[in-house]
């Protein structure tokens, strides 16, 4: 059940009754009874904020080969699956080295010394 109720400029009210709090949607800018964490004041805003964010996008730049992309997420950093898993292979090719050498037990004195 939403209510839409006016609000002075601040999005974040003192909570009302039964713990809801008064905001302000991010997409339509109306004025609503919600949870603290809420950002939106229906699942269609969302949507909309969501396809914008899909159609605009943030422009990143892969880690793997540089290349530059849109992503709908601010946090993404690889490009495609290709690069990801390219990523994971090296980082797991050093765990796994570094692993292999302290079980043999040659090089553990030296990297205690690096470390």
């Amino acid at each position: 059940m939403l209510y839409r109720i006016k609000l002075p400029e601040k999005s974040i009210v003192k909570p009302t009754v039964e713990g809801k709090h008064r905001l302000v949607c991010k997409w339509c800018k109306a004025n609503f009874l919600g949870r603290a964490n809420s950002d939106y004041c229906s699942s269609s805003c969302r949507q909309y904020a969501y396809r914008d964010r899909v159609e605009n996008g943030y422009n990143q730049i892969c880690i793997v080969c540089g290349k530059s992309f849109k992503s709908a997420v601010e946090r993404a950093r690889y490009c495609s699956g290709k690069c990801r898993g390219q990523a994971h292979r090296e980082r797991h090719l050093k765990i796994n080295k570094i692993n292999k050498i302290n079980k043999t037990g040659i090089m553990r004195r030296f990297l205690a010394w690096i470390w």
